[in-house]
């Protein structure tokens, strides 16, 4: 169960008791837990009975790296899950939150891109979670799974339709080798790309075909 699992999905878990070393985890995320017990998987190697994940919370220097057990997972829900259900529309804060209302506003935009999306960060959260974490100074953090080679023109379009809005949006590309910026990958011209991994920072040419070495 659970088996298939990316960077940003959100994962429901039993508590702190289900981290593994949880006895050397911070006051601050232990009681976050206790109050929502969901995690974020972060960008690492999936593989064994542990998960890498992240845990939030209420401000941006709380933020704790950890490992859950795969089996303590009773719930899962992705980034792209959220923008097929259209939560924000039925979000009690949607209208006070520019962030969560600047969605409507993005998913009309992308509609028809066929790319497959969905807000990360301190709105995906709120949105799966049901547990303030936007205030009105967030910005908009999306992440699209681009498995395949993201056409220049489809990112430039993305882009694009992604400013003008009331808030910042802040768009990554996530590649099987690891998460570029969108708007650093439409400027791209003979330069290489800074891709987050599950081993650092890297620079690469081409994130979905990283020459030998690059990811060393």
């Amino acid at each position: 169960m659970f088996d298939s699992m990316e960077p940003h999905d959100l994962l429901w878990i039993g508590g702190p008791e289900a981290l593994a070393g949880n006895g050397l985890l911070p006051c601050w995320a232990r009681e976050a837990l206790r109050e929502t017990p969901v995690v974020v998987v972060r960008r690492a190697a999936c593989d064994g009975p542990h998960i890498p994940v992240g845990i939030r919370g209420s401000n941006r220097s709380e933020r704790y790296a950890a490992l859950v057990s795969r089996s303590s997972v009773s719930k899962r829900v992705a980034p792209e899950c959220l923008v097929a259900e259209r939560r924000w529309r039925t979000h009690a804060r949607a209208e006070s939150m520019h962030a969560i209302e600047a969605l409507e506003i993005v998913a009309n935009r992308w509609m028809r891109s066929g790319v497959r999306w969905g807000p990360v960060g301190s709105v995906g959260f709120e949105l799966a979670t049901g547990s303030p974490a936007v205030n009105a100074a967030s910005d908009l953090d999306l992440v699209i799974r681009s498995p395949q080679r993201l056409p220049r023109k489809t990112a430039e379009e993305l882009a694009a339709s992604a400013t003008g809005l009331v808030v910042s949006v802040d768009a990554q590309i996530e590649t099987p080798f690891g998460g570029i910026a969108l708007l650093e990958y439409v400027h791209q011209n003979s330069s290489r790309l800074l891709m987050r991994t599950g081993n650092g920072p890297r620079l690469v040419m081409d994130p979905w075909f990283p020459r030998q070495g690059e990811l060393a």
